[in-house]
């Protein structure tokens, strides 16, 4: 899930952890260095299966993506103006195809399709439920969202 401004990185983390808990990642530039390999070491072992952050964060060492979620695509934070030059929108592309083993992957952009009120009806249960989100195997997108 990446997020245009650090700032938007606890409230993004907190409804993620509610539902997915300690499979969340966190992955922006105000950690220490330190706090940023505890985090890629979870990824790339696995314990960690969820990511959030800002642009940096779509090159997280998952293994498996079926989704990616690009919130608010149109904001220039995606795009990197230091070397090296880069638009996220691009590498989540370019990772979409290399990770999986479909001949085609979908990659609807919010010009094309209206994907966040089916994301949301897919990750809310119904009030009072208990039951948690599971995505069937053969979802593969990348979605970028707009309010």
């Amino acid at each position: 899930m990446l997020i245009p401004e650090i700032s938007l990185t606890p409230q993004t983390v907190s409804k993620f952890s509610a539902r997915f808990g300690s499979l969340v990642a966190v992955l922006h530039s105000s950690l220490s260095m330190t706090e940023r390999f505890d985090e890629w070491q979870r990824i790339r072992s696995g314990a960690a299966r969820i990511v959030v952050g800002t642009r940096s964060a779509v090159m997280a060492p998952l293994e498996n993506i079926g989704l990616i979620v690009i919130d608010e695509e149109q904001e220039h934070t995606y795009h990197s103006e230091s070397a090296p030059r880069y638009h996220a929108r691009d590498i989540a592309k370019h990772r979409a195809v290399r990770h999986v083993q479909l001949d085609e992957f979908p990659v609807p952009l919010d010009n094309e399709i209206e994907c966040s009120p089916r994301l949301k009806a897919i990750i809310t249960p119904s009030p009072g439920s208990t039951i948690s989100p599971v995505f069937p195997s053969g979802i593969r997108a990348i979605c970028c969202l707009r309010y």
